[in-house]
Order: C-alpha cells, then sequence, then structure tokens
C-alpha cells in the first residue's frame, strides 16, 4: 500500500517526492522487514536507495541522508540472512563512497550539502547483520 501511495504520488500533479517522501517510504519499508521472508522488502528499500542516486544527477534535493541509508542498512539486516548482511555492508561501503564524493564536492563548492555520513547505527548493524552469521 506505502508504494502505491508513493507511485500515485509521484504522478499527481500537486504533489511533489521530496527527500521527506524517500525517507518515509525507505523507514516503511524497513519496519515491514521482519524476518527472512521478507527480504522482498529489504530488496525494495535498497531498489529506491539507488532510484534516489540516479535521480541526484536531476535533483540535488534527493541526494539519500544518512537516515535513508540507514534504513536500507537495517532491513536488511531486519532480515537475518547471509545475503542480508553481505547487502548491509554493500550498503554501508556505497554510503561511505558517496559521502567522501559530497566532502570532495564540498571544497568546490561551498553551498554543497553533506548529507549522507555514515555514524554509529550505520556501523553497527552491519556489525549485527554480519555477527548473526
Amino acid at each position: 500500500l506505502v508504494e502505491k501511495l508513493f507511485s500515485m504520488m509521484s504522478i499527481h500533479p500537486h504533489t511533489k517526492i521530496t527527500l521527506e517522501s524517500y525517507a518515509i517510504l525507505l523507514d516503511s519499508l524497513q519496519k515491514a522487514t521482519r524476518g527472512p521472508r521478507d527480504s522482498a522488502m529489504a530488496k525494495k528499500a535498497e531498489h529506491y536507495l539507488y532510484e534516489m542516486d540516479k535521480l541526484t544527477g536531476q535533483r540535488q534535493d534527493l541526494f539519500p541522508d544518512t537516515s535513508c541509508f540507514n534504513s536500507v542498512i537495517m532491513a536488511w539486516n531486519a532480515t537475518k540472512t547471509a545475503e542480508g548482511a553481505e547487502r548491509a555492508g554493500i550498503i554501508l561501503d556505497h554510503m561511505c563512497k558517496t559521502y567522501q564524493m559530497q566532502v570532495e564536492q564540498l571544497y568546490k563548492d561551498r553551498t554543497f550539502r553533506l548529507t549522507s555520513r555514515p555514524n554509529t547505527t550505520s556501523f553497527m548493524n552491519v556489525i549485527a547483520a554480519i555477527g548473526r552469521q
């Protein structure tokens, strides 16, 4: 239902998809992931994260922020699978690379915002996912 509403919102003439829209969608998918049977939810969350990445070329305001990355990492952690641990690590690596790219961009353009800074939650969820294996 959340994805359907998100899709409807994206085509409605009086609404605009924002960073907050994506953050809420990713958080909802993360909360719906409760075990191995819910891997599809984590995959969907990852899909939307990469969709945001693609859109940032057109709209800088859609750069995935820390909470977006963490929602996807936490979704993969919640699957309690080896694939989930691997995917969580891949997302964390992508987050670190995105942050490094943002730091480099900030040196060129002082108005550029750093949004994707990995934090304790980012690392601890990957550690927990790996430790469960």
